[in-house]
């Protein structure tokens, strides 16, 4: 692989793809964008900063989202064109300006600043004394974008039995929709659960991230004979 084109939504999955291409010596080029505002940086692996180096620890739960500050369509547009942009230019031997740079895109105001990012060598995940940790086995929350739903991807590898998952939810709940892939039923009044094979679940019309998480951890508790953790 030559390099890594960030299309993400969330910093959990980000970092787990900086910290792969730091592992792997793999370009990464990084991208943002929301309401009238984005920004990029091309990442070199122990020769620039990488994203940690510059945002550390961020907690999607603390940041703005398309729900909460709004998304303009041609703003991703015109950030995922640069950042297509400097990915050809690197594929093609060709210098990039934003190597080791942040560009950060003010829309309203037409403002295009570029900051340089200094290598941080005590970083946790490239610096000179970098130590591989374990991953936490938590669930991961995403709200989804321009919708009430939450989608939250299981803490470790698990595979789901839907016939007998089937079984167990016809007794307690209505359901809507069954597949070879999926399992769909109303969970309480308006709220809908969608299960997957995988354990991934998408979960309609619930106020916030602790009222999706209650709902998951009780159906995961209520639905583990059905549930088979492969790691």
């Amino acid at each position: 692989m030559d390099c890594v084109v960030d299309g993400l939504d969330n910093m959990r999955t980000r970092y787990l793809i900086n910290r792969v291409c730091v592992k792997y010596g793999v370009l990464y080029i990084f991208a943002g964008a929301i309401g009238f505002e984005g920004n990029l940086a091309v990442l070199i692996p122990h020769e620039t900063a990488c994203l940690e180096c510059f945002l550390p620890g961020l907690d999607d739960a603390l940041l703005p989202t398309c729900e909460t500050r709004g998304i303009i369509d041609v703003t991703p547009g015109i950030i995922g064109t640069i950042q297509a942009m400097e990915t050809i230019k690197l594929l093609a031997g060709i210098n990039s300006g934003l190597r080791g740079k942040l560009l950060v895109c003010d829309f309203v105001t037409m403002d295009f600043i570029t900051i340089d990012l200094k290598r941080n060598l005590q970083c946790k995940i490239c610096g000179e004394q970098v130590k591989i940790r374990k991953s936490e086995h938590k669930p991961r929350i995403v709200i989804l974008c321009d919708s009430n739903t939450v989608n939250i991807n299981p803490p470790k590898p698990m595979k789901v039995d839907l016939e007998k998952m089937q079984q167990l939810l016809e007794d307690n709940y209505k359901l809507l929709i069954k597949s070879s892939f999926a399992i769909a039923f109303k969970y309480r009044d308006d709220v809908e659960v969608t299960v997957f094979r995988n354990g991934r679940m998408l979960i309609k019309n619930v106020s916030d991230f602790d009222d999706a998480l209650k709902i998951y951890l009780s159906l995961i508790r209520s639905l583990s004979s059905s549930i088979h953790y492969m790691l």
